[in-house]
This record gives structure tokens, C-alpha cells and sequence, in this order.
């Protein structure tokens, strides 16, 4: 745990990071990825702390960076994934995120990995919204209160 106490004096909140690779090959497969999240979320649900935990994901859908793709968005793409993710059909996406077609949307749109590691751990919850921005997103789920 990192305590980020650093950043913040007097403020003592406890930090698990995990990396899912979502650049280097060889890439997780990311069926995989979502059972991760899953297993993240029983971890949770057994914790027996009153403690509120926040699950934060970071990374592009479709971009590319340095690549022969770069300033080129993969609207269509993009617009595939948002949409399952608004309408919470999180296995599905799992499914549909392959490393060719995440490959298709740039160099860089693997980082969606982290994004379906998410999903597993939010169960059945759909987001609050989902907005793209140039490949990126930006999500918010809430969870149980």
C-alpha cells in the first residue's frame, strides 16, 4: 500500500495499485482482464472494514502515440465501446476487444484493458455517463453507497 499522505499532509488514504499491461506485448487477453476485475470485486465484497474504496481505471480506447495512426481517431471504435459500456454489456466488450482490432484503433488503444478490469469489478452497475474525448474517456460508476 502507498500511503498518499505525501501528496497530501495529515491525509492518510491507503493505495493498492495494479498494472494490467495494456502496451507491450504480449498483451492479457482481455476475457482474462474482466475475470481480474472480478475477482477484484469479491475481494471487496468479503472486506470487513466500513472503509469506502474507490476502484480507478485510466486509458484510451483509440489512440496512437508516435505511430503511423497518430491525429487519426477510431470514431467507429469508440463509439462500439462507450456504447457497451453505457449499456453495461461489459462481457460482451471483453469479447470484443481483441488485440487485432484494439491494435486496428492504435498503438495505444490497449490501454482499454484497463477499462474492462474496471467493468468486471462494478458487476452488474452501469456508469453515471461515459464521455470520449479524441480516443480517450472519461467514466463514473457508483456503486453500493
Amino acid at each position: 500500500m502507498i500511503p498518499l499522505h505525501f501528496l497530501n499532509p495529515g491525509m492518510e488514504i491507503p493505495v493498492m495499485p495494479l498494472y494490467v499491461n495494456g502496451f507491450a506485448a504480449p498483451l492479457p487477453n482481455a476475457p482474462r482482464c474482466f475475470s481480474l476485475g472480478q475477482m477484484i470485486r469479491g475481494f471487496v465484497e468479503q472486506w470487513g472494514g466500513n472503509e469506502r474504496i474507490a476502484i480507478i481505471a485510466s486509458g484510451a480506447f483509440a489512440q496512437d502515440v508516435g505511430g503511423p495512426l497518430r491525429g487519426w481517431i477510431d470514431e467507429e471504435w469508440v463509439d462500439t465501446v462507450s456504447g457497451l459500456l453505457e449499456e453495461g454489456k461489459y462481457e460482451t466488450l471483453a469479447g470484443r476487444a481483441t488485440a487485432e482490432r484494439m491494435a486496428a484503433a492504435g498503438n495505444n488503444s490497449s490501454e482499454l484493458l484497463n477499462w474492462i478490469t474496471l467493468t468486471g469489478a462494478v458487476g452488474d452497475t452501469r456508469p453515471l455517463f461515459v464521455e470520449t474525448d479524441n480516443g480517450s474517456a472519461y467514466g463514473v460508476w457508483e456503486l453500493d453507497k
